[in-house]
């Protein structure tokens, strides 16, 4: 292979990576040196494939004494725009609560039991989809400490919140929480 003199760094180093795959093999130790090589001394020719894995929570609570049911609709939080701390923390909270293996709802209100409150929680993991409704207070640690973490992200992470157009500000510096409809008659008003 013919190098010209115009190919830059970069390409250089694709076309290195290539030659030792050929020769030593594809993932042999030596194309893995040469690949890992290049980095060391600051040239970054490609990046890393990584399996896409998508996680989308849905949380919404209802009930209790303060439920307004037009307010409290169900909040999206996209796991693949989070800090990647976060989303990892995220994910291990998922698993350590065998919450694809959950039941559909978890715990029933005592009969004549007033003013209960309840947390909805769905989540879709690449090809997996599950949903379960759960009374509050939750027994299990695993699930409260899932359901927490969902809260805080919730409260802290404003722009892995979906949808985006509930939560916008308006040419005004107004903040529409409620309904992009909101948003227009304020803007419109200006």
């Amino acid at each position: 292979m013919i190098v010209r003199p115009n190919r830059g760094f970069k390409r250089f180093a694709k076309i290195t990576n290539d030659i030792a795959g050929r020769i030593y093999g594809l993932k042999s130790a030596e194309q893995q040196a040469v690949r890992g090589g290049w980095p060391a001394v600051g040239i970054a020719a490609w990046r890393e494939r990584r399996r896409r894995y998508t996680v989308r929570i849905e949380f919404s609570q209802a009930g209790g004494i303060v439920y307004f049911p037009g307010l409290n609709k169900p909040i999206t939080v996209e796991v693949d725009q989070l800090d990647v701390k976060d989303a990892e923390e995220l994910k291990r909270l998922v698993d350590a609560s065998h919450f694809f293996d959950l039941p559909a709802a978890i715990g029933l209100p005592v009969k004549g039991m007033a003013d209960y409150q309840f947390y909805t929680l769905a989540i879709s993991d690449n090809d997996r989809q599950h949903s379960v409704r759960i009374l509050v207070p939750v027994e299990d640690p695993a699930l409260l400490d899932l359901i927490q973490a969902v809260q805080n992200i919730l409260n802290s992470a404003p722009t892995a919140i979906q949808p985006p157009s509930i939560r916008t500000i308006c040419p005004a510096d107004r903040f529409h929480l409620y309904h992009p409809q909101s948003l227009r008659e304020c803007c419109n008003s200006q």
